[in-house]
Formats: C-alpha cells, structure tokens, sequence
C-alpha cells in the first residue's frame, strides 16, 4: 500500500463508519504491461465515472473536494509498481491506495462507508486450471480457462525417447517385449510427475489430467500430487485438436465453485502437513500482521469484534499496524486489510466449510 504524505493523508482504518460519503474505485493497474498513454487513458475514463457519480449522489462542495483529492492522489500513483491493479478509497478527510496482486474487475461505488471485501468481491474470476496431455510417449501442460489454452514452457519431459538409451542395457533381463514397454512407462511418467513439483508451485492451479487409460492408470499409481489433481479424463487426443478438448473437459469443471473450494482445502491440508498453516482470528491475525500470509480463507459472513484479539503483537520493525488494529470494529476485515497491503490473497468460501479452522485459516508463504 502506498499513502501519499504530500497531499496530507489521515491513517483512518478502512470499515470505519462516516458520516460523508466515500468513494471507492477498484481497477486493474499494470504500467509494466500497458504504455503510458494507455494507462492515463483508462484512469481519464474512470475519473470521469467517478466525478459524475459523485455529483450525482452528493451535489455541490463535497463532490468537488473529493473530486480534487482524487486527482491530487492519481497524480501519485506509482507507475513503477509491478502490481496488477489498485484500490483507491477517498472521503472527505482521509485517503488510501493499495498496489495490488490480484486481477479485479473495474468498480466504482459510493458509499457511507469504505468496505475492504469489496476488493475481495471484486476480483476477476478467469476459471484458471493446468491440463497435463500424457500418453506412452508423450507429454504437455497447458494453462486454460473458459477462453484459451496456452502451453506452459516447463521441465516436465515431453518424449519418452529419452529414455530407451537409459533402460536399452536391461532389455535382456525381459523375456517379454510388453514388461519393457511397462517399465518404460513408468519411468517416463516419473519423471513426468517430478516436474510437475515447479510449475504447480509456480501456478497454484487446479490439475487436470487427460490421456489414454493406460497411462492414466501408470500415473494414479506413481505420482505424488493426488492433493492438486482434480480430475482424471480419459482420451486419446492430439494435443492441438483443441476443440475436442475443450468439449470433453467442460462437465468436468461445470461446478467451478465446488472445484476452487476443494483445491483450496486441499492447498489448505498441504500447508498444515508442513506446518505452515494457521486457524482462528487470534493465530491468523497474529500471522498476517507480521507479513506472513500468502491466501487467506474466510467464510462468507464471517465476522469477529476486533476487542477478541487483547494481546499487543510484535510486528516488522516500523510496522505500527498492530496498533492501529484496534480501532476498527471487525477483526476480519482488519486481516483482510493486512493480507491484500502485504501482497497475499484472500478467498471467500461457503459458510461452514472452514468449521473444523473455527471459520478462518491462513496459508503461509513455503
């Protein structure tokens, strides 16, 4: 997060109820990836918005000191960032930017209040997931959503060719041609399944396995990642004939929501099997306050008075976050706060999905 000093900006904790109005405008942000001319543009375009819908809901002196504080802050935006969007919230007597990891869809609202799960709310969901082609000799992954595929450079091994040298000196140790076909097999899709270890760490994507079903049975046998798979899908396909892959896996991933809460919980087991994982607001806050938290899982509606968390927490130094905690009413939103400023995530999932995490739990960053 990025507060502007030149332009005399109060640390007023978002969620806290005003009088005024308040504006909030939530916008995807890349100047590394969009020319300058581009990027003002877009902000010109939403300043527009922005002003009209404030002389619509609050004619006269308060529309246009917030209209003048909004471009004052625009005018600092940090066009060196290498964040994907922002979040600027602005009242009469206090303003705030956030330099976000997340795509967003645009938004612009006035309210009486500045709500932090906006953000959350407002996040671009592009239905992401990894597809690993295998068959006997070959490999690919790709990352696809609902519009495109696109084939991922990565170390997985693409040919089983590589290795006929490796295993050529044992050929005679088989009186059946079919054994050696076997552990070719085998070894190809070991290897397969080592590579994987980089691109999911990279990605944190739902998998999806395709191939024929002998090699789907070699691989359910041999990997390490029943945790990330969230589907096997038996076919025997090119790789470039895209339109039937598109068609075989769309009932595999027609309930989306079911899908991402099942990945998430299952990265939520994978990081509570290392010990990088932790539950309940008083933990999770204690965790996110000291710029621990990568994604955090909240259920929908979950809320918690900020008084519950009594204990002072040693934060980084210069960090006077901790502190500040206190004046707002909700502990969760306060954490929510602490993870989008400190460049985590945040998930909402359904109510009573996180019951056995006493319905909050965080992953830390391994």
């Amino acid at each position: 997060m990025i507060i502007s000093p030149s332009i005399g900006l109060e640390q007023e904790r978002i969620g806290i109820p005003m009088n005024s109005p308040c504006l909030s405008i939530i916008m995807p942000f890349e100047p590394k990836m969009w020319s300058n001319i581009e990027l003002e543009r877009r902000l010109n375009l939403v300043l527009a918005r922005a002003r009209k819908q404030l002389e619509n809901q609050f004619p006269g002196e308060v529309a246009e000191l917030m209209s003048n504080k909004l471009l004052k802050l625009v005018r600092s935006l940090n066009y060196s960032t290498y964040k994907k969007s922002i979040a600027i919230f602005v009242c009469p007597h206090s303003e705030k930017i956030f330099y976000l990891d997340i795509p967003v869809e645009e938004k612009i609202l006035v309210d009486d209040s500045f709500d932090i799960r906006e953000l959350v709310l407002s996040k671009r969901d592009d239905r992401d997931f990894l597809l690993l082609l295998i068959n006997a000799s070959r490999s690919r992954i790709f990352r696809g959503n609902q519009n495109e595929f696109m084939r991922i450079s990565s170390s997985v091994p693409e040919s089983a060719t590589v290795y006929e040298n490796d295993i050529s000196s044992r050929v005679g140790n088989f009186s059946d041609p079919s054994d050696r076909k076997e552990i070719m097999l085998d070894k190809f899709l070991h290897h397969i399944d080592q590579g994987l270890d980089i691109v999911l760490n990279a990605y944190r994507l739902p998998l999806l396995v395709m191939g024929p079903e002998r090699a789907l049975g070699h691989f359910r046998k041999i990997t390490r990642h029943h945790e990330k798979i969230i589907d096997y899908i038996k076919l025997q396909v090119e790789e470039s004939d895209e339109q039937k892959i598109r068609e075989v896996i769309a009932p595999h991933i027609l309930d989306w929501n079911k899908i991402k809460q099942n990945d998430l919980l299952r990265q939520l087991d994978a990081a509570k099997g290392v010990g990088k994982m932790a539950s309940g607001i008083r933990d999770v806050w204690k965790m996110a306050s000291n710029r621990k938290g990568r994604l955090l899982l909240v259920e929908s509606g979950y809320r918690c008075d900020s008084w519950k968390i009594k204990e002072p927490v040693k934060t980084n130094e210069g960090d006077n976050s901790a502190g500040r905690s206190f004046l707002i009413k909700d502990a969760v939103d306060d954490t929510i706060e602490k993870i989008l400023e400190y460049g985590g995530d945040v998930e909402f999932v359904d109510k009573g999905l996180l019951k056995a995490y006493s319905s909050i739990a965080l992953i830390q960053y391994y």
